[in-house]
């Protein structure tokens, strides 16, 4: 089924999210470096900021700056660089904001100084366990004395070298916004959901329909079609997508369930396709998809239930071309390929014959043994004569041509029969269990076979 042919609504939705950047700052200063990163974080946040003023279901709720100086030097000195770096990118950033919103929106600008333990936190990332368990020892023996640790760092050997590059990382201001929109989930956010919550999850029938397009592998689409499914004739509205995408999926694994699909045909409408306009919504329905009678169709005709197959078959017209094997199949399956008992069954039982004959040479082959008449039979070696000598079944069919000439064909469907299972030993059980040969037959070709 094409799905976008059957589109569901989405239901717009609440999302609570979060922005964050973080910008770098020269030693000492409250200046950004020269890193291009910088003034593109900047630019980033105004034109995000933009985007959720101007977007239709958007409600910004919190603006948060907070400055942080690296430890070197004195705590004070650096917790006041700290707010001069706060103050300038609050002020450069929430002009974008109009006062009006500016002043709804909860701020809490901060401003912090790194921990000797952030920077050892650092190295410990790049493996310089020495150096960080300098710094952590030091911390330890002066708590609460950040001046003094200070000192004591810098005066270690590694200062220079191997600590002041990691200082860097650490005088920065970080920008952090959290707004709630009101949108459709993307198909991203309904995967993510689905692989957080699994089978078990309620789902929309919006993010049903998005899963079955994007999930690829088959049982885990399978297992969803039918969660879907079922929920929707447990509601007495039977889904149609839905139950057609799983009764596909068992075709394709040749599985027959013929209880799938019965919900969703009507046979009181002789016919596919039917729009009707249901009252109860408004909404035009269509009855009987054709691709619903399709799969029902194939379903019976694998059940071997030809009576229910040559239903479906009557529902679709003959305009649809593209399915006249299928219901020749359905109705030579069932019997109805020769004689009828008015002129509309004659007429369609030799379009059967005639459709399935022409689908190949195997199936003019059978269609005309089928008819049991010696006109059929001798068709149907003309035609063999057409396969190619490597298809066991050409020599099994033959072998059933002479089978039917009584005692006169014996030797000779034996023969056949031979080169039969010479090409495929499985034809055997088949042949055993066939009526078409009589036991000596079988039991000729049998000892032939065995003692060639």
């Amino acid at each position: 089924m094409d799905f976008q042919k059957y589109p569901e609504k989405a239901q717009v939705e609440k999302f609570d999210t979060e922005d964050q950047v973080e910008l770098n700052f020269e030693i000492n200063s409250d200046r950004l470096t020269d890193d291009p990163k910088n003034q593109e974080s900047l630019a980033g946040i105004r034109k995000k900021l933009n985007l959720i003023l101007n977007e239709p279901g958007a409600l910004l709720k919190e603006f948060h700056v907070i400055g942080k100086a690296s430890p070197e030097g004195y705590y004070q000195k650096n917790l006041q660089l700290a707010q001069k770096r706060m103050q300038r990118i609050q002020q450069e950033v929430i002009g974008v904001l109009p006062h009006a919103v500016a002043e709804r929106v909860y701020q809490n600008p901060q401003a912090e100084v790194a921990s000797w333990n952030e920077v050892a936190e650092l190295l410990e990332k790049d493996s310089l366990m020495e150096t960080a368990g300098f710094i952590r020892k030091v911390v330890r023996e002066l708590p609460d004395q950040m001046n003094r640790q200070g000192q004591r760092i810098k005066a270690s050997k590694d200062y220079r070298t191997v600590i002041v590059p990691y200082l860097e990382q650490l005088r920065q201001v970080k920008y952090l916004c959290r707004y709630d929109i009101y949108r459709e989930p993307t198909d991203k956010e309904v995967m993510a959901a689905y692989r957080r919550k699994g089978l078990d999850g309620m789902y929309t029938r919006y993010e049903y329909w998005k899963l079955l397009q994007l999930l690829k592998d088959s049982q885990e689409k399978e297992a969803v079609a039918r969660k879907a499914y079922e929920e929707s004739l447990s509601m007495k509205r039977p889904w149609v997508l839905a139950g057609n995408t799983l009764a596909k999926l068992y075709l394709e694994k040749d599985v027959t369930d013929t209880r799938i699909l019965e919900p969703l045909i009507d046979r009181t409408i002789f016919t596919v396709n039917y729009k009707r306009k249901n009252m109860d919504t408004g909404r035009t329905e269509i009855i009987n998809p054709i691709e619903v009678v399709v799969n029902q169709l194939c379903m019976y005709i694998k059940a071997g239930d030809f009576e229910n197959a040559s239903v479906m078959a009557k529902l679709i017209p003959a305009d649809y071309k593209e399915f006249d094997l299928v219901k020749a199949y359905a109705w030579a399956m069932g019997g109805y390929f020769q004689g009828g008992n008015t002129p509309e069954e004659t007429q369609r039982a030799a379009e059967t014959f005639r459709t399935i004959c022409q689908s190949s040479v195997q199936n003019e082959a059978v269609m005309n043994l089928a008819l049991e008449t010696p006109q059929g039979n001798a068709q149907a070696d003309k035609a063999l004569e057409q396969m190619a000598d490597e298809s066991p079944v050409k020599w099994y069919l033959k072998a059933v041509t002479e089978a039917r000439k009584g005692d006169v064909g014996l030797t000779e469907a034996a023969l056949y029969l031979v080169r039969c299972f010479n090409l495929d030993q499985k034809m055997i059980v088949t042949a055993q269990n066939d009526g078409e040969f009589t036991k000596e037959i079988v039991e000729t070709a049998l000892e032939m076979y065995k003692n060639q």
